[in-house]
């Protein structure tokens, strides 16, 4: 039996293949997160365009608040000042594991962390009473 002969040249390249769908979009904005200090006493919180928001209460008071698009975490900070205790309940837009009782020891602060859902901010963790 004879040599094996020379291979050949290397056919064409096919076509490329479709291009697969896109992904969905991701939320608007620059993502830079967004501080407000509001007035001592504010109720209206704004997370829709605040992504972090501290307040201090002058009484017993609910919270409401606009809801930021789906996956958008938010933190409120909530200053205690002078010795009375208040008792803040989460309204509208907020779905909370509880009420917070402020305490009344001036000079404190809570954190509490929320996940929207698009239509509500629901609670994602709290802290205790810490010194300012």
């Amino acid at each position: 039996q004879g040599p094996q002969g020379l291979a050949g040249a290397q056919g064409a390249t096919g076509a490329q293949g479709p291009t697969g769908t896109t992904g969905q979009a991701g939320p608007a904005g620059s993502g830079a997160p967004v501080h407000a200090t509001l007035a001592n006493g504010a109720t209206a919180l704004a997370f829709g365009t605040n992504s972090s928001v501290k307040v201090t209460p002058t009484a017993t008071a609910t919270l409401t608040t606009t809801v930021p698009p789906a996956g958008t975490r938010c933190t409120l900070l909530v200053l205690t000042s002078g010795a009375a205790s208040y008792t803040l309940t989460f309204g509208s837009g907020f779905k909370p594991t509880a009420t917070l009782a402020t305490g009344a020891t001036t000079g404190r602060v809570f954190v509490i962390n929320w996940i929207s859902d698009g239509t509500n901010l629901y609670e994602a963790g709290r802290t205790a009473a810490m010194v300012a």
